[in-house]
């Protein structure tokens, strides 16, 4: 009987440690650019350009980046995160980003960041992606905004979507 209580009691151990250790990263992400004060959007100082659209305004505004944020205690592995231009679009990829579809007529449309194995994001930790430029974004209709996505191994794409405001004058 002694016996089979210190198997159970193992046992017991061993399912709680496992359960503890193989749970599933909870990723978000979000934007972070100089003078935006919050990160659910973009706001832009913004021109008209010869074809009468919205083109952002080369300021400091236009360098940000986006942090992979994980709020479980479990690792992410083989993080990507895609970044698609709703109704915009003119800026490139910059080092790390990878172009994955463009359009004739307005230019980028989807580019992708993949950390591989190289980079995870550990529990309760975030990682810093790639600087972005956004100089050159222009707007082609209502509603422009960024559609991002976040997945890691054995996750499900999380989406969330940020509305860009492109301001004609002062912010």
């Amino acid at each position: 009987m002694a016996s089979f209580v210190l198997v159970a009691a193992t046992l017991l151990i061993g399912l709680v440690t496992l359960r503890a250790t193989t749970g599933s990263p909870d990723l978000e992400v979000r934007a972070v650019f100089p003078f935006n004060d919050a990160t659910d959007r973009l706001r832009f100082l913004s021109t008209r350009s010869d074809r009468d659209q919205l083109v952002v305004v080369p300021f400091k505004q236009i360098y940000g980046r986006f942090i992979v944020q994980n709020r479980s205690p479990y690792s992410a592995r083989g993080v990507s995160v895609r970044v698609e231009f709703i109704n915009c679009s003119g800026i490139e990829p910059t080092d790390g980003w990878v172009e994955l579809h463009r359009i004739s007529t307005y230019g980028l449309s989807q580019m992708q960041w993949d950390g591989g194995s190289n980079f995870n994001v550990q529990g309760h930790w975030s990682r810093h992606l790639p600087l972005l430029d956004f100089s050159g974004l222009q707007q082609f209709g209502e509603g422009s905004a960024l559609r991002v996505t976040v997945t890691a191994d054995g996750t499900r794409p999380r989406e969330s979507t940020i509305p860009i405001y492109f301001t004609l004058g002062p912010l």
